[in-house]
């Protein structure tokens, strides 16, 4: 077979999907690969700008300049950006900083390298930038690294494709080195000792073990004194710049997915739809204020642009100010007050409060992967349906039982044992997609509908269709006294006003009904209490008609069970939703769908940008945080907070 071309290979970038990702940035792989920490450069310090102000996370030392300074004294330090591999080394010798092992600088030196403007801007596109342990190199030259070329087709089969030496600095591959030849190739660069390379394979290998998402990677190492060190990942690593190219194994993938995209996907049809949504995002742009960042697929924004518009014209006095006519029943809203509340066209306008770190909670797999400190507090995941060669394939993930394989089979045979299982895309909100899969007495349901056998095995291997196989969280028996026929949870949204500090905003708790599916979505018929955060007490349910309007439904309408009551271990569970909250130190924002059970709880889902409430007011903490936030982002952008031209509606019509 011929060799893959680099015109081929770009065509098949970005490669591993929506899970790249997890490998494209420093902080991110961390967090993912936790348990192999072992394996990676220590990180000390992760710093970025918040508000204008520069902001300092470690998880070990002091965050502050002078901390930093004192690490260095203690240890030489590297900064780099949190996408590359580009540094600049600090070290103290002879009661002098020491830049690069050349240039003596003073400690007000060090600091206007590390703050310096040209490092970074305060931009929810932003990149971080970390100070990490400086790696020792062994039998490389200064500027050499070994890159390793991961290959995991099926999930289930990993192995080394290929290595390369690789001039850090250039990316450039000196020369391929042979598997079997790694080490004898590296004795005879001149080293007294050498790497032991099926060390490194067997920890690779284990590595995509734990992320069977990933089929292609490369990983970017340095031999150690004591083994070897990861200090970058790649998910669509350059192709290799040398004579030898791919090898066999690594070249004949690439070729069936390149045949395979180039079937199944028009690239005129790509080209032609980036470029209706490139000019669709530039219209939006143009018409609204500089920083308005709307996703222009989303049914939230374009609902919103629609209702703005059509009630613009109406020159109705709600919408002028910004907010869903609603609003002002809601909240009380006058002339007088406008201004101590944030507006529906304002909320969409701050957008993306958290850094580039929002990404994590794009898909359910990733922040299980990310917060796997409290796996107890998420659905245990089992497989992942994954379409793989344009057929569905069965992934098994970090929670399958030992002896179950990643087949129909056992998926039955899982369901037959657990009693239910919960299918759900791995993307996705208000449970959309959403399946509740079950054995009783011998049949199977979906939904709560008796479906054959032979017919779930056709919805599950459907290519239009990729499931998340999880746990069924079995609610607390409180909660399924008022309705059982979903799982109904608490929204909580949590903020950090300082950057640090994690407090609980508001808060509600959702109802499912019999017109909702099985999930407990507000906007599709489910029901909504107030909840007092300080106490856990809910009452006062609430159900959405005609899109907006909120009417009072006290007793459930499909049990007839009044809607109040205490949610069970209210404490314990607010205690654990702060130590999450503050465990993740570069997200600042967040709503968490918590489920309650007899032993403790469950979070089917975190969004990284909540959506306003429709019922159930903000609280005067969140609408304080939120008006903060606004008010920074107005600054940023030169739109003065002075009567007549603090109304971003306006604004953005000239």
């Amino acid at each position: 077979m011929k060799k893959i071309t680099m015109e081929q290979y770009e065509y098949l970038l970005p490669m591993n999907e929506k899970y790249g990702k997890w490998l494209d940035d420093k902080i991110t792989a961390m967090r993912i690969y936790k348990p192999f920490a072992h394996l990676f450069e220590e990180i000390y310090y992760c710093i970025y700008k918040r508000d204008g102000e520069w902001r300092i996370i470690s998880e070990r030392y002091d965050e502050s300049m002078d901390g930093i300074l004192k690490l260095v004294k203690e240890k030489a330090v590297v900064l780099t950006d949190s996408t590359s591999s580009d540094h600049f080394k600090f070290s103290y010798l002879n009661s002098s900083y020491q830049f690069s092992d050349k240039l003596r600088i003073t400690s007000a030196a060090v600091e206007d390298t590390i703050f310096k403007k040209s490092m970074t801007t305060d931009n929810w596109q932003t990149d971080v930038h970390i100070i990490t342990e400086f790696i020792e190199k062994l039998h490389l030259n200064e500027d050499e690294i070994l890159r390793v070329y991961m290959l995991n087709a099926e999930g289930d089969n990993p192995k080394v494709g290929d290595v390369f030496l690789v001039r850090a600095s250039t990316q450039l591959a000196k020369q391929s080195v042979e598997l079997g030849k790694v080490v004898d190739w590296i004795k005879m660069s001149g080293a007294d000792e050498f790497i032991n390379f099926g060390e490194v394979e067997e920890e690779l290998v284990k590595l995509c073990l734990y992320t069977p998402q990933l089929e292609f990677f490369a990983v970017d190492i340095i031999p150690t004194a004591n083994s070897f060190k990861i200090v970058r990942m790649d998910s669509s690593p350059p192709y290799p710049k040398c004579d030898e190219a791919f090898g066999a194994e690594i070249n004949n993938y690439l070729h069936i997915r390149f045949e395979d995209k180039k079937n199944n996907f028009s690239q005129a049809e790509y080209e032609k739809e980036q470029e209706k949504i490139s000019k669709k995002v530039g219209q939006v742009n143009a018409r609204y204020p500089e920083g308005f960042y709307p996703d222009p697929e989303s049914t939230l924004f374009t609902g919103c642009l629609t209702d703005f518009e059509a009630a613009l014209s109406k020159e109705s006095w709600a919408y002028e100010r910004g907010f869903f006519a609603h609003r002002l029943e809601q909240y009380g809203i006058n002339a007088l007050n406008q201004k101590n509340f944030i507006s529906d066209f304002e909320y969409e306008y701050l957008g993306q409060i958290n850094n580039k770190y929002r990404t994590w909670f794009e898909d359910k797999i990733t922040i299980k992967y990310i917060l796997n400190d409290f796996g107890g507090c998420m659905p245990a995941y089992y497989y992942l349906i994954t379409l793989k060669n344009g057929k569905n394939k069965i992934v098994s993930l970090m929670d399958c039982p030992r002896g179950y394989k990643a087949n129909y089979a056992d998926v039955f045979r899982l369901v037959r044992e657990k009693g239910a299982l919960a299918l759900k895309p791995d993307e996705g909100t208000h449970g959309a997609g959403f399946f509740k899969f079950t054995y009783v007495d011998g049949t199977y349901y979906l939904n709560g509908k008796e479906t054959a056998e032979e017919k779930v095995m056709a919805f599950l291997s459907d290519v239009n269709n990729q499931y998340l196989i999880t746990e069924f969280i079995q609610q607390h028996p409180d909660l399924a006294r008022i309705y059982p026929g979903s799982v109904n949870t608490a929204r909580l949204t949590v903020f950090k006003k300082d950057g640090k500090t994690a407090q609980i905003g508001n808060g509600y708790v959702r109802f499912g009904t019999s017109e909702t599916g099985g999930v407990d979505n507000i906007g599709a018929g489910g029901i909504g209490a107030d909840l007092d955060i300080s106490t856990g007490y809910y009452s006062n349910g609430v159900r959405i008609r005609n899109g907006v309007n909120g009417e009072p439904c006290p007793d459930h309408p499909d049990t007839g069970v009044l809607i109040e009551g205490y949610l069970p271990n209210w404490e314990d569970v607010v205690e654990v939703i702060l130590k999450i909250a503050e465990s993740l130190p570069e997200i600042e924002y967040m709503g968490f769908d918590v489920a309650f059970t007899e032993d403790g709880i469950k979070l089917p889902e975190i969004n990284r940008f909540p959506d306003f409430p429709k019922i159930n007011k903000l609280t005067l903490a969140t609408m304080d945080y939120l008006l903060y936030k606004l008010d920074k982002k107005k600054k940023k952008y030169g739109y003065a907070d002075k009567a007549g031209e603090g109304n971003l509606i306006k604004l953005s019509r000239g």
